[in-house]
């Protein structure tokens, strides 16, 4: 029911894909589908003229009609599959866009910084700014490597390596690899572990991948001097992780959309 309303919904259709009423598919299935019932009963007050049975008109109206709906039908859900594409296309260019310009734009300022001063800076100064650039260059190998990650998700050639290892050394070497952005965002981490975890058998490489990335967006979407509060617990043969942050949050009204590719939610953009 849901999903037939949303459908109906031709002005949020549309706007969801950017485009103007009259190219939505939707809106053109309607019109189609309009079209259809008046060629229907145009034809059925014709066929009566010159076919005495008026059932026989009516089923014959009736099968045509439905094959043009179901033409109709497909040739808007294709319509709608361009549309996504597209505005999968504009979205994943926005995100790299805005992904790569901050820490693009940082690290100039750090070597506009550190060259200007010809070695005159403190070395606590230059330590800063070293920092940074490694924040930020790691930053940008993460994004190529999430870029490589979506393209083997679409091509299903993601490889799984199944291991045995420890959940606590894993998360333990992912907070020291995020140690400098934790600096530079000047945000305060608090590990709560309430129970020792077990070793446990998974692929590493893609479990590594997913605690990262939610730390790491926690960390960078957390106001200065917050505090992020990365927690496990292991009960019986199931293992809990959580990371809670005061950052921006997502939107109650983009929560739906969060498992949906290249999706970002308008208040982090």
């Amino acid at each position: 029911m849901n999903w037939l309303i949303s459908q109906l919904d031709l002005v949020g259709y549309c706007k969801r894909y950017g485009i103007p009423l009259w190219q939505c598919p939707n809106f053109l299935f309607v019109a189609m589908g309009i079209c259809i019932m008046v060629f229907a009963v145009f034809s059925y007050a014709i066929g009566t003229q010159y076919i005495e049975d008026p059932q026989i008109t009516a089923l014959g109206i009736l099968f045509f009609t439905m094959i043009l709906l179901c033409i109709s039908f497909i040739i808007t859900r294709s319509f709608e599959r361009m549309a996504e594409a597209t505005r999968m296309k504009s979205e994943f260019v926005d995100i790299v866009s805005h992904q790569l310009r901050s820490p693009l734009s940082n690290m100039s300022w750090s070597l506009d910084f550190l060259t200007s001063q010809n070695g005159q800076a403190s070395q606590d100064k230059q330590g800063e700014y070293l920092r940074i650039l490694k924040s930020d260059t790691s930053r940008m190998i993460d994004l190529v490597r999430d870029l490589l990650l979506v393209s083997q998700l679409d091509q299903d050639t993601v490889q799984t390596k199944k291991e045995t290892f420890s959940f606590k050394d894993l998360v333990a070497d992912i907070l020291k690899g995020l140690e400098s952005i934790i600096t530079v965002r000047k945000v305060r981490l608090q590990m709560e572990e309430k129970s020792s975890p077990r070793d446990i058998s998974f692929d590493q490489l893609q479990l590594r991948h997913v605690i990262t990335n939610l730390i790491d967006n926690a960390v960078r979407y957390s106001p200065e001097g917050s505090t992020v509060v990365v927690a496990y617990d292991q009960k019986e043969t199931k293992l809990s992780f959580s990371v809670r942050d005061s950052g921006i949050g997502i939107p109650k009204d983009d929560q739906k959309y969060i498992f949906q590719q290249f999706f970002r939610s308008g208040n982090a953009m």
